[in-house]
């Protein structure tokens, strides 16, 4: 992830405000937890964020929470998703494109936000790189001190490298004998299971130690998530099993260098895609053009839904991976048009039920 710097203008033209009528307000007063861990096929909408670079004073986080808050309001997502980030040195034999920096903690920078958007969060935990000893204390401070109640584990990079924190199950099952009931949440890799073919059997353990969602990596190939959609839930209707909640996650580019990144993290451009928006003429129609590239592809997940009768609960998240105020700013124009295709979606499906 990289960061938008404080002095950047967060802006959102005017219509791209949501509408007055909110199709999914019918849930509104069912907090996210309960949303994320509902069965139902209701959609849910999250928009992603990094806490700022651990160098900014507070005076200046606060000044970019509270800019960062008013475009949330305007926004109006079920909730915010708060990454933490690390060097992920391990990740492939290539080199990082832009240097790593530390940012402030995800839990503090989540608490600030639900305090000036009235909006709630879930926090990563890169549960991996953190001791174990720690997490029991940890998770306390973050139920009572940040009133942050949803968390996603994620585990290390690589397989090649020996952490000090627990995996992902081990973290899961932690969270599931807690006192408190956070809800969990965890990794889906679309790509894994194109190359292994084992992902929905990943999810379908993970399912079982107590995760209750999946927030997956950034999708331009939309093929392999339908593929590993349409395999898990095969799995969990054999099984007899309710599945858990996969939210697939999007991200605009126009900029090479971006692209380059989007690929570094582990993202697959197709050839075709990158060729697509990379060839516009203009920054602001590259960016227009990957928005529209990811609402075709969320339509087709849609589509793909309601042709092969699928009951795996779904959501999306938006999220930037750059420090470019008009790639941000395409986030912002992307997250309203994949909600309104999400409320569409689901406006008829209720409908029809």
């Amino acid at each position: 992830m990289w960061y938008l710097d404080t002095d950047q203008e967060i802006s959102i033209e005017e219509d791209l405000q949501s509408p007055s009528t909110n199709l999914f307000r019918k849930t509104a007063d069912i907090d996210l937890p309960a949303k994320l861990a509902d069965g139902s096929r209701r959609g849910v909408c999250l928009f992603g964020t990094v806490p700022p670079r651990s160098i900014m004073t507070m005076d200046k986080v606060q000044q970019y929470a509270e800019k960062l808050a008013g475009t949330i309001k305007k926004l109006r997502p079920d909730g915010v998703i708060v990454y933490e980030i690390q060097e992920e040195e391990g990740r492939d034999g290539n080199e990082r494109p832009f240097a790593f920096s530390t940012t402030h903690p995800p839990r503090l920078f989540a608490k600030m936000l639900n305090e000036l958007a009235h909006v709630e969060s879930i926090v990563y935990r890169t549960v991996a790189y953190h001791a174990k000893d720690n997490f029991d204390q940890w998770l306390n401070e973050t139920w009572d001190e940040y009133n942050a109640k949803a968390l996603v584990l994620v585990g290390g990079s690589t397989s090649n490298m020996q952490y000090p924190g627990y995996n992902v199950t081990e973290a899961a099952e932690v969270l599931r004998d807690h006192p408190y009931n956070f809800v969990a949440g965890g990794i889906v890799l679309p790509e894994r299971h194109r190359d292994k073919q084992d992902e929905h059997e990943r999810l379908f353990q993970k399912t079982e130690s107590g995760i209750s969602f999946f927030t997956s990596q950034v999708v331009y190939n939309v093929d392999v998530a339908i593929w590993l959609l349409r395999d898990y839930d095969e799995l969990c209707k054999e099984r007899g099993v309710k599945p858990a909640r996969l939210i697939f996650t999007f991200a605009p580019f126009g900029r090479a260098d971006t692209c380059t990144f989007l690929k570094w993290l582990g993202v697959e451009i197709p050839l075709g895609t990158e060729k697509r928006v990379l060839s516009r003429k203009t920054r602001e129609a590259a960016i227009n053009e990957s928005v529209d590239i990811c609402k075709e592809n969320l339509k087709r997940i849609l589509y793909a839904i309601e042709f092969y009768h699928i009951s795996v609960p779904i959501g999306i998240t938006v999220e930037t991976v750059s420090k470019y105020s008009d790639e941000f700013n395409g986030s912002l124009k992307l997250f309203k048009v994949l909600q309104q295709e999400m409320a569409s979606f689901f406006s008829r499906k209720l409908r029809s039920s």
